[in-house]
């Protein structure tokens, strides 16, 4: 599905974006940028059963226009905290 989001952009600014979201329930999801600052951005989320537990894969490749190196790297690992705990919430709500 293609989503368009109001989002915060770089430095705090608002901006609008386009999302291609690909859903693989239950086992997970993909998403790229396609048009907005993080335009070329990709990631996914895979789910991994684990007996009575769940592996939870995350992984991407992230541009962020008007970040240096040094700023996409912070602002990816706050990304992935957030949606880590995020997941896990959802993770036990669904246990």
């Amino acid at each position: 599905m293609k989503l368009r989001v109001k989002t915060m952009g770089p430095k705090g600014t608002k901006e609008e974006q386009i999302w291609q979201l690909w859903m693989n329930p239950p086992f997970g999801w993909q998403m790229e940028v396609l048009e907005g600052s993080t335009k070329g951005s990709k990631n996914s989320v895979v789910y991994v059963p684990m007996g009575d537990k769940t592996r939870v894969i995350v992984a991407g490749d992230f541009h962020v226009e008007g970040l240096d190196d040094a700023e996409i790297v912070e602002a990816t690992g706050d990304f992935f905290v957030r949606m880590f705990d995020e997941e896990n919430v959802n993770l036990k709500a669904f246990s």
